[in-house]
């Protein structure tokens, strides 16, 4: 479930936080309190590199939502742990019932009660404006596709290709090579544009994904 294959060199350059965070978030959540309150395992392999799913890098990127909206670590494992037993998933934050439920004011987990104060208001909003930005859903309810300059741009990290790295949408083209050619012709669009047949739009696309500062 998921697929996709990433680590966190891989979640640092799709999300544009640096590797020590990524790093961080993987070992620290998913490899120790989201795998806790979930008891689920996570991670794909066994080795220092940590690897997880597609699923995954959506819910990292929905805590890092979360997190400049000003909410607590505490407070997003809180409601992480409410969330996964209410809709039966490790995976809450990848689900479309996350933001469609009308209950998300008070969560209670044991004797915890986590309140949706401003802050928490606040982030919810822009959690779900996002999700219908840049994310897509599957029949399931989770997310089956994440569009990481929104919907409308030519990239899309989609889990069944080139194992979730992010790709041209019309031609499944990985982004990477691209980009690294356009570097390497001094920043030719017109020869890029002739080699790839990809449209000097897309090139924009690859160039604004690519150089975003993390």
């Amino acid at each position: 479930m998921g697929g996709g294959v990433y680590n966190s060199t891989d979640v640092a350059d799709i999300l544009k936080i640096t590797r020590s965070q990524a790093y961080y978030l993987l070992q620290s959540y998913f490899g120790e309190k989201f795998r806790k309150t979930s008891n689920f395992d996570y991670r794909l392999s066994d080795d220092f590199r940590f690897s997880v799913n597609f699923l995954s890098l959506i819910e990292l990127y929905i805590f890092n939502k979360f997190k400049k909206a000003g909410v607590s670590s505490y407070k997003i494992v809180k409601i992480h742990e409410f969330l996964s037993n209410e809709l039966k998933t490790p995976y809450p934050f990848a689900s479309t019932d996350f933001y469609q439920s009308g209950s998300l004011t008070y969560f209670k987990n044991g004797d915890d009660w986590v309140i949706a104060d401003k802050t928490l208001q606040i982030a919810l909003k822009k959690i779900i404006e996002s999700f219908g930005a840049k994310i897509s859903f599957n029949d399931n309810n989770l997310a089956e596709k994440y569009f990481p300059l929104g919907k409308k741009k030519s990239i899309v990290i989609d889990p069944n290709y080139r194992f979730g790295q992010p790709i041209l949408k019309k031609s499944f083209l990985p982004i990477e090579p691209l980009y690294e050619t356009y570097k390497a012709e001094n920043d030719d669009a017109d020869l890029i544009s002739r080699i790839y047949d990809v449209s000097k739009s897309e090139i924009k696309d690859i160039v604004e994904f690519m150089e975003t500062a993390a």
